[in-house]
């Protein structure tokens, strides 16, 4: 059962500090503990495949199919497409958990892969926000040409946006910032 949301624009939906302190700890915990973290990956636009891109996308990340946070995106994206109405039919069974230390960012970007040869296209993004705004210096999570920036910093924040919107984190200069991100899928753009 999800509180309502604290901020919404036509274009994303964002529950400003909305989990508690203590469950983001647990799962930087769980997840620290159990992942095996590796050089993230970008999607490839002339292939299905990813391939690592430091010049793109530069912070480590592993999936969780931990049972409770997959629950609470799941909720959360069910929750926000009642606005949004998309088209959805799968989330995927493991969530991205993400380390973004020193030096690390992620440059513009969409969640969609237009040359995708598959059936089924993002929908929705997912991303919550698990550090302490105190804790890292820089890692913004900014969109392009859209009102909100540096908005989105508050621990236990979650924020959701269609995956067709460009989107960044901008370099972390100091510190480490934690997040979980994950997406909804539904038949191609139409």
């Amino acid at each position: 059962n999800l509180p309502r949301v604290v901020c919404m624009r036509a274009n994303w939906w964002l529950w400003e500090k909305d989990l508690d302190v203590e469950l983001c700890d647990k799962f930087v915990n769980i997840c620290c503990s159990s992942l095996m973290l590796e050089d993230a990956a970008v999607g490839n636009t002339t292939s299905n495949k990813s391939t690592i891109n430091k010049k793109e996308r530069s912070c480590k990340t592993q999936g969780t199919k931990n049972p409770e946070i997959n629950q609470l995106v799941v909720g959360y994206l069910m929750d926000a497409n009642r606005h949004f109405g998309f088209d959805i039919s799968w989330i995927p069974p493991a969530t991205q958990f993400v380390q973004y230390s020193k030096g690390n960012y992620y440059k513009w970007h969409s969640d969609v892969n237009w040359h995708n040869k598959e059936m089924f296209d993002r929908k929705l993004s997912i991303v919550i926000q698990l550090s302490d705004p105190k804790d890292y210096d820089g890692g913004d999570f900014e969109f392009f040409d859209e009102g909100g920036n540096g908005k989105f910093r508050g621990k236990g924040s979650v924020l959701v946006f269609p995956s067709v919107h460009m989107h960044r984190v901008t370099e972390v200069t100091s510190g480490v910032r934690y997040s979980l991100v994950s997406w909804a899928e539904g038949l191609r753009w139409r």
